[in-house]
């Protein structure tokens, strides 16, 4: 499947943007794939034949640019669209920190409980971020990550890391969600999301499950 994926689609792509080889000691090119449909599914990124990685021209995507992926191209330029001064008293971005070490059970559509595994890694990744970035980073763990805070957090700060479960919504991508604490009664949906106002964001994180699932009808 790599193979054809490079030989139908990568390579013609790369050749037309004069990727001819391996960008060596230059700055790395990057390209953002916009798929459609069930091409959507495939790894572009990961397109080539492998075996050719350390000829000199080599056939694969991983050796001749970064890949990113955009939705649609309208989506990519907002997202790269300039961003707003910073407020003169907050001269670094914050960091929102959603941690959940240890989250309630999930209701299946039939109402039964489900449980959802302990994730005490989800602590020490905010712990990892505090070290790298003292003083900036809003840490909401276990009981302070409600939907409350978490929604209230968002606006004002520019990155945001979430380590928590997840649950994408096949049949209505809008409806997938991240757990926070009180997810049973009110539940961080993509919706929510969208309606926030988040002009200044600039980065999410999300290690999550299932964040990166689409929906059966749109795949894109």
């Amino acid at each position: 499947m790599l193979g054809w994926l490079w030989d139908q689609l990568a390579a013609p792509v790369l050749g037309r943007l004069g990727l001819t080889g391996h960008p060596r000691d230059q700055e790395w090119p990057r390209v953002w794939w916009c798929t459609s449909g069930l091409l959507s599914f495939l790894p572009l990124h990961a397109a080539g034949h492998h075996h050719t990685c350390h000829d000199a021209v080599p056939a694969t995507v991983l050796d001749r640019a970064i890949s990113s992926y955009t939705p649609t191209v309208r989506a990519l330029i907002h997202a790269r669209r300039p961003l707003p001064e910073p407020v003169p008293h907050r001269q670094e971005p914050h960091i929102v920190a959603v941690a959940m070490t240890h989250t309630p059970p999930a209701l299946d559509p039939s109402g039964e409980d489900i449980s959802l595994n302990d994730l005490p890694g989800a602590k020490e990744e905010v712990g990892h971020l505090e070290a790298h970035f003292p003083g900036r980073v809003r840490p909401l763990i276990d009981l302070r990550a409600t939907y409350a805070t978490v929604t209230e957090a968002l606006p004002a700060c520019r990155w945001a890391h979430f380590a928590c479960h997840g649950m994408a919504d096949l049949a209505d991508p809008s409806a997938s969600r991240l757990f926070l604490h009180d997810h049973r009664t009110r539940p961080l949906t993509v919706l929510d999301v969208t309606r926030l106002h988040l002009d200044g964001a600039e980065l999410a994180f999300l290690s999550a499950c299932e964040t990166s699932r689409p929906g059966d009808l749109l795949p894109d």
